[in-house]
């Protein structure tokens, strides 16, 4: 078989009821070229394993599983295994439980990054299953029409849906994922480190299908836990050299997101959680001058418990203490 120009980087875990369609929908992708799929299937406890080998067992020249004897995690199956293991000049990403809609998907984003070397990343528009419901929800990202993104868009918001993409590989810093195996959200940030190579391109068509089930990696999390795990991953990518000219533009997605998790530990009754992060809030308020958020915490704060003039001032020392 002639090099792969294409590697189709899928991680699976007890994805049994969907894994076939899953593949099936990368079977049919129509290309001039030649691809391969690189899956890391992680010690199932289902049969997704004896769906794989199925289809390892009909495409031998396309299909190559790396089955754990353990189990190893997101992180580490998809950036210490499954990325390394890709031998195309792309990769596109996608996950057992989610499937691509459009046959044309990756020969669209192999023309267009052929012909754009000043772009890194294609992505598109994903439709949203909701399993338990039987439809499909409003399709993300809300964007009507073709558009390029850079660094400072996807701090804002994450414009990229892991499903919908093709990246080139040389342009990846695995290094970086494989020294933070820690991360939760570890396909954000890989957008992210990307975009200082190079600009996004989204188009404007519905390519993929992500699926909400009971047992999906987001499912089953809340915006509170999410949020924190995004705060992580941005105090994680601030650290960096790279990112010292966008250390502003982090600190104001941080100050916000430590804002948005003190409102929800707030409802949810934990005042020693909610009142940690509008302090987190605060210092990142002071870093970047933000004095009208400043107060928008301090009241919040008082809102919940007594302010008096002494714990403010402790208040205050705590957040300068910080600052470093």
């Amino acid at each position: 078989m002639q090099q792969p120009l294409v590697s189709v980087s899928i991680i699976t875990y007890n994805h049994g009821p969907y894994i076939r369609q899953c593949l099936e929908s990368v079977i049919a992708q129509k290309t001039n070229f030649s691809f391969e799929v690189i899956i890391g299937e992680d010690c199932s406890t289902d049969n997704t394993r004896v769906i794989v080998r199925e289809f390892e067992a009909k495409y031998p020249d396309i299909i190559k599983p790396i089955y754990h004897q353990q189990n190893v995690g997101m992180m580490r199956n998809g950036f210490e295994f499954c990325y390394q293991a890709c031998k195309g000049k792309y990769i596109a990403s996608l996950e057992g439980d989610d499937y691509w809609c459009d046959p044309y998907k990756l020969q669209f984003q192999v023309d267009f990054l052929e012909t754009h070397h000043d772009y890194v990343l294609c992505s598109s528009k994903c439709n949203t299953y909701i399993e338990d419901e039987d439809r499909f929800d409003e399709p993300y990202p809300n964007l009507n029409i073709n558009t390029s993104y850079g660094t400072l868009d996807l701090i804002k918001k994450n414009l990229v849906t892991t499903n919908t993409t093709l990246c080139r590989k040389d342009k990846v810093d695995i290094d970086f994922f494989l020294k933070n195996l820690d991360l939760k959200i570890g396909d954000y940030g890989m957008w992210l480190n990307l975009s200082l190579n190079g600009k996004g391109f989204y188009y404007n068509k519905i390519s993929s299908v992500y699926r909400k089930h009971k047992g999906g990696v987001y499912s089953q999390n809340a915006y509170f836990i999410n949020a924190i795990s995004l705060l992580h991953m941005f105090n994680k990518l601030h650290k960096t050299k790279k990112f010292t000219k966008y250390k502003k533009h982090l600190y104001n997605r941080m100050m916000e997101l430590s804002y948005s998790i003190g409102i929800f530990g707030r409802l949810a009754g934990n005042q020693k959680n909610y009142i940690k992060y509008f302090v987190q809030s605060m210092k990142y308020s002071i870093l970047i001058l933000n004095f009208t958020f400043f107060f928008k915490c301090i009241l919040r704060i008082f809102q919940s418990c007594l302010l008096t003039a002494t714990t403010f001032k402790i208040l205050l020392c705590i957040i300068i203490f910080n600052l470093n």
